[in-house]
């Protein structure tokens, strides 16, 4: 039925953004890393693209534009 397949997805996108907010409080920028990119899905489909760009523009930095020692701060500082 309908409203138990609109809660399945609240419940996902919720635990998303619960997930999110614990990585964030324990400092895993691995883990915050891991749960943006569902986030870019998900503003990409509600319009939200200067978000979604935002977001990705940071992954790409972080993974292959910084330095090395950058990249080692970012994840030594968070």
């Amino acid at each position: 039925d309908k409203r138990f397949e609109n809660q399945v997805l609240r419940n996902r996108d919720e635990l998303l953004y619960i997930d999110l907010c614990q990585a964030m409080n324990a400092g895993d920028i691995g883990r915050v890393e891991a749960s943006f990119l569902p986030w870019i899905y998900m503003f990409k489909a509600t319009g939200k693209h200067k978000y979604a760009t935002q977001i990705l523009h940071f992954l790409t930095n972080l993974r292959y534009n910084y330095p090395g020692e950058l990249r080692c701060v970012t994840y030594e500082v968070y």
